[in-house]
C-alpha cells in the first residue's frame, strides 16, 4: 500500500478521534462529574475541580492530535527531517510530561480522600507510566531528527 493513501487513512481515523474526543469534553465528562458526586457525596465539593483537570487532559489530548494531523501534512510534503519537525515532536514530549503531572494530581487529590480503589490507583499508575515512556521516546525521536538535520546541512554546506 502507498505511503500516501496510509497517511490519509490515518487522517482520516484522528480526525475521527478528533470528533469523539470533542464529544466527551462536551457531554461525556460533565455527565460522569455529576453521576460520580452523587454516588459519592464526600467528593461533592471536588466535582468542579475534577471535571476541569479531566477536561483540561482532554483539550492537550486533542492539541496533540492536531498537531499529530500538522506532523503528517508536513510528512506528505516531504518535511519531515527539519527543524520545525523535530520542534513539533519535542512538544508532543513536553504535552506528554504535562499530562502525568495531571495524572499525579488526580492521584494525590483521590488519595487525599482515603484513595482510589485499587483498580483506579493501577490504572493512574500504569497511565502515568506508559505517557512517560512515550514522552521519553518522542523526545529521543525530536533529538534524532536535529541530529539528521545537523548532518543534513553539513552535506549541503560540503557539496
Amino acid at each position: 500500500m502507498k505511503v500516501k493513501y496510509v497517511s490519509h487513512f490515518v487522517k482520516f481515523l484522528i480526525l475521527v478521534l478528533l470528533a469523539f474526543s470533542a464529544l466527551i469534553v462536551v457531554y461525556v465528562l460533565p455527565l460522569s462529574a455529576h453521576q460520580i458526586a452523587q454516588s459519592w457525596e464526600k467528593i461533592d465539593y471536588l466535582k468542579e475541580p475534577l471535571l476541569l483537570i479531566g477536561q483540561l487532559l482532554m483539550l492537550l489530548f486533542m492539541a496533540g492530535l492536531i498537531i499529530i494531523l500538522n506532523l503528517l501534512y508536513k510528512f506528505d510534503k516531504g518535511r519531515a527531517f527539519t527543524f520545525e519537525f523535530a520542534k513539533k515532536v519535542n512538544w508532543l514530549a513536553i504535552m506528554c510530561a504535562i499530562s502525568v503531572l495531571f495524572i499525579i494530581v488526580i492521584f494525590f487529590v483521590l488519595a487525599s480522600l482515603g484513595g482510589p480503589g485499587p483498580g483506579m490507583a493501577l490504572m493512574l499508575i500504569g497511565m502515568g507510566i506508559v505517557i512517560s515512556i512515550l514522552g521519553s521516546v518522542l523526545h529521543l525521536i525530536s533529538i534524532i531528527i536535529k541530529q539528521a538535520c545537523s548532518y543534513k546541512e553539513e552535506i549541503d554546506l560540503t557539496v
